[in-house]
């Protein structure tokens, strides 16, 4: 709904009409969309799978959590360190899974078109494990945790570096969506109980630093566009 409004009201509003185009519009087809981008299917189907194991085979939300890699900070201790990654795959209940997956389709495919899907998947991979860390080392609350909230506020993070670093290859249309997800992102984690703020902040910091970092090893991202494969 959003990005269908903004769509209509900012039509047409680009720094570069020729060359610009609305980043988080879906225009693909299925097929087209799963050829496109494979790392962002992947990462909804290995998403929904447990989210539907979960529904289907357990009564407890916290024992299946801990089954499908849930971040525990006890058995992360006893040397299970792949619950850093693991944990960004499984949700914290049916409403969390609905909550977080749009966000993701939305939010990778423009970084997937932009990075290429192996560099992409290395890039999730990373803004997942680093907000872990954060949870590890700064959340309070209870575990086993999961969910990928982490490594979406580190996709908006990235954009927001985008934002600041690239004003001009990016629509006025887009920076206003950009800014819209940031500012309900800080509503909904400040305001939401029992939310990581720690993964939610450490996810975001980390993007931000992480597309910094990669602008300055890769110069010529100047030259790639975000709005075309």
């Amino acid at each position: 709904m959003i990005l269908y409004l903004f769509k209509k009201k900012y039509r047409g509003n680009f720094s570069n009409k020729g060359d610009m185009d609305y980043m988080f519009a879906i225009r693909e087809n299925l097929i087209k969309f799963i050829k496109n981008y494979p790392v962002t299917i992947l990462i909804f189907i290995v998403s929904s799978i447990i989210a539907i194991g979960i529904i289907l085979f357990f009564e407890s939300y916290k024992n299946a959590i801990i089954v499908f890699g849930g971040l525990d900070k006890e058995l992360i201790e006893k040397g299970e360190i792949w619950r850093f990654l693991t944990y960004a795959f499984g949700h914290m209940s049916l409403f969390h899974f609905l909550l977080n997956m749009p966000l993701i389709l939305i939010l990778s495919r423009p970084l997937e078109r932009y990075y290429g899907s192996i560099f992409f998947s290395l890039i999730y991979m990373a803004l997942s494990i680093s907000s872990g860390i954060f949870i590890y080392y700064f959340y309070q609350g209870s575990y086993p945790l999961a969910g990928s909230s982490g490594a979406g506020y580190g996709l908006i993070g990235m954009f927001t570096f985008f934002v600041l670093k690239y004003p001009n290859k990016i629509s006025s249309y887009d920076k206003r969506f950009i800014l819209i997800l940031l500012v309900l992102g800080i509503i909904f984690t400040l305001y939401t109980p029992d939310i990581s703020i720690s993964g939610h902040l450490g996810g975001f910091i980390s993007g931000f630093v992480l597309a910094f970092f990669i602008s300055i090893l890769n110069k010529n991202q100047n030259k790639v566009s975000f709005y075309h494969i």
